[in-house]
């Protein structure tokens, strides 16, 4: 009989998407476990895979998909890994927020929040819309959204008001 060798990261793709993938789809699950699986490779990754599955749930409710791309197309969590990775005062914010969505699912819904339904979730977060989390959350999910390329596409952004930099007047010539 011959025995199959698995590299890391198809380990956790096959581990991931047995557990998480039947919650979240296929789809997301995949997109998010091949990040959270390259970050944790490189040392990169400050999230854990379910917190990044929650993290993408969460900003699909910020900013859904419809006829325009939204916060997964966008790459909102990956934004938002690297910024906790270099802000670490955000980071026990993000840890404890993410343990109480779980913690309100559960007590709602008997669920992790990516396993609920849409409405499910929508009805979570509106319970936690005053948390300085939720505030957090949603500003960082707008934050990595305009700055993405996507983002800038959906709302028109052309890009810099200055193409060619800044120039100071005062300290131009002045004609007679």
């Amino acid at each position: 009989m011959k025995t199959k060798t698995f590299s890391r990261r198809k380990f956790f793709q096959k581990a991931a998407a047995g557990g998480m993938g039947l919650a979240m789809g296929t789809a997301l699950s995949e997109q998010i476990v091949d990040l959270w699986v390259a970050k944790a490779e490189h040392g990169a990754a400050v999230l854990d895979l379910h917190q990044m599955l929650t993290l993408a749930a969460i900003a699909a409710q910020i900013i859904p998909t419809d006829e325009a791309p939204g916060a997964r197309e966008a790459g909102v969590v990956d934004y938002i890994n690297t910024k906790l990775k270099d802000t670490p005062s955000l980071r026990s914010l993000y840890q404890n927020g993410f343990q109480e969505v779980d913690n309100l699912s559960k007590s709602k819904f008997s669920g992790p929040f990516v396993s609920l339904d849409p409405r499910q979730q929508t009805e979570v977060l509106k319970s936690l819309e005053s948390s300085q989390f939720f505030a957090q959350v949603w500003k960082d999910t707008v934050e990595g959204f305009v700055h993405s390329a996507v983002g800038k596409k959906v709302v028109g952004y052309p890009g810099g008001a200055q193409p060619h930099g800044y120039h100071d007047i005062a300290s131009q010539p002045k004609n007679s």
